[in-house]
């Protein structure tokens, strides 16, 4: 499992925004190395971004399959990792089985899933897991086979799955990305209809999503949203939904917090605006567009209701 240029590349502009800082704790879900063979740049440019000059050979020794504890441990940050094989030194968790001990639960600052769980089959325990890890107010990273990715691991993921993690657990989405190339350090942010120009099996992707955790509430299994309104309501009672700090169950989670019509479109975008600190932040709903999504909701509810009054 690999950290690459893409990763970096987010680390270096986190760390330019104010939201990465040294003496934080992280904890990795894998024992990574550094992939940047082809693209030394990368690691360069994140070490530039904390003010750190590579010395002589350094670059090399980083880029080219170093243990990522090296370079987070060089930006002055406390590393821990997971790993059923314990290697780098990593605790010797199954993360199919094992949950979270309570000496590390909430304890870290930023908790990373950089190709991990794709190679899990019990995804619920592994991302239970990552929020588990995480303090509140921390971060959740997840850099994961979006497009191709052939027989690498078990799963591909999709952009919904994060927006319906933020929504049951009441993460604050800070940014989703498109890495088109994992040896390229670009990155695309992520909105509804990108995947039209997108072609897959020309090269493997990887998607990157940026959480920040703003509630002590246990981690909550999120349903697919587009499919919500079409279950009985007893059936969403078993979810939970965490809406102003506050967890809601069942279906009355689903219409209380005003930023799910952004989730449902994925409005993301960057800002325009160099050095602004909105740029991971989601886009402001207009008036509009909350008019538009609450006639929708209605219209779709009209023919349930006629079926039951005339039964």
């Amino acid at each position: 499992m690999g950290i690459g240029p893409g990763v970096l590349s987010l680390y270096a502009m986190m760390q330019r925004e104010g939201v990465l800082a040294p003496g934080l704790r992280v904890m990795e879900l894998g024992s990574q190395v550094i992939v940047c063979h082809a693209n030394q740049q990368a690691v360069l440019n994140l070490l530039q971004a904390f003010g750190l000059q590579p010395g002589a050979g350094e670059l090399k020794t980083l880029a080219e399959g170093s243990p990522a504890r090296a370079l987070y441990e060089r930006l002055g940050m406390e590393y821990s990792c997971i790993d059923a094989s314990g290697e780098y030194g990593g605790l010797k968790w199954d993360l199919n089985f094992d949950g979270c001990s309570p000496e590390h639960k909430g304890r870290y600052h930023l908790v990373t899933n950089h190709g991990t769980t794709e190679h899990l089959l019990n995804q619920f325990n592994a991302f239970r897991i990552a929020h588990d890890l995480t303090a509140n107010g921390g971060l959740i990273m997840h850099a994961l086979p979006f497009l191709s990715y052939v027989d690498h691991g078990y799963f591909c993921y999709q952009p919904n799955l994060f927006i319906d993690l933020a929504r049951s657990n009441g993460y604050e989405l800070l940014g989703m990305w498109i890495n088109i190339d994992p040896k390229l350090n670009h990155l695309i942010p992520w909105e509804r209809g990108l995947e039209k120009h997108l072609r897959a099996g020309e090269s493997d992707s990887l998607l990157l999503v940026l959480f920040r955790r703003t509630s002590e509430k246990d981690f909550s299994m999120p349903f697919q949203s587009v499919y919500a309104s079409l279950v009985p309501e007893p059936v969403l009672q078993r979810y939970h939904y965490v809406v102003d700090g506050e967890a809601v169950s069942g279906r009355r989670g689903l219409f209380l917090s005003i930023e799910e019509t952004l989730l449902r479109y994925y409005e993301l975008k960057s800002s325009s605006v160099s050095g602004e600190r909105d740029r991971f932040f989601l886009r402001k709903v207009s008036g509009w567009s909350l008019v538009t999504e609450i006639a929708r909701r209605a219209l779709n509810r009209l023919p349930k209701f006629f079926r039951r009054r005339a039964s």
